[in-house]
């Protein structure tokens, strides 16, 4: 019964979508222990609208979490979750060919 609820492509879709926001802050973390006079505050708003070209770069490494989720998956059987993680790759691969 147990299987059945994590082998859906629904899940592995919204898991596959909150991942690369815990990339981004595993990424948010790494800036703030090089940093730690800077706000984290000043490390987004340098992303997010001083710098957007630096967007693209920074869902790239934060889609690693995401490869990481598709790996577990792939690794446990779990097909169709695996398939609803690929979606949202897909999905956040359109948004960084748009921020190029």
């Amino acid at each position: 019964m147990k299987r059945r609820t994590w082998d859906k492509k629904q899940v592995g879709l919204i898991i596959g979508l909150l991942a690369p926001s815990v990339g981004f802050a595993l990424l948010t973390l790494a800036y703030k222990l090089n940093y730690p006079t800077r706000s984290t505050m000043a490390f987004v708003h340098y992303v997010f609208v001083e710098n957007p070209a630096k967007l693209a770069p920074m869902l790239a490494l934060s889609l690693i979490v995401n490869a990481v989720v598709f790996f577990l998956f792939y690794n446990k059987k779990f097909d169709r979750a695996a398939q609803g993680v690929l979606m949202s790759f897909m999905f956040y691969a359109l948004i960084m060919v748009y921020l190029k």
